[in-house]
C-alpha cells in the first residue's frame, strides 16, 4: 500500500459532504474492477459531492464524473482526507 501523505486511512464511506480525499486502495470486492474503471484507482482525489435521500446512497466526484455508490460499495474503498 503506497502512503500519500499524512493523515489517517479511512473509508469513502465515513466522509462527508464537501469533503475530499485520495484513494489508497480497494478491497477485493467482486464490483473491484469496475470501481477502477470508473476511475476509482490509487492516488485520485474523491470528493464527496451529494448524499441521496436514502443514508445509503451517495454520490462522489472522480475526475470531473458523479458516480453514485451504495454504503456497501464505498465500505471496500480505503482513502486518506486531503
Amino acid at each position: 500500500m503506497e502512503y500519500y501523505g499524512a493523515g489517517v486511512d479511512m473509508l469513502l464511506s465515513e466522509l462527508k459532504i464537501g469533503e475530499t480525499a485520495k484513494v489508497i486502495s480497494i478491497e477485493n470486492h467482486s464490483f473491484t474492477r469496475r470501481l477502477m474503471e470508473m476511475g476509482f484507482c490509487n492516488g485520485v482525489s474523491v470528493e464527496v459531492y451529494l448524499k441521496g435521500m436514502s443514508k445509503s446512497l451517495r454520490v462522489y466526484k472522480v475526475k470531473n464524473t458523479l458516480i453514485a455508490l451504495r454504503k456497501e460499495t464505498a465500505d471496500k474503498i480505503n482513502v486518506i482526507p486531503v
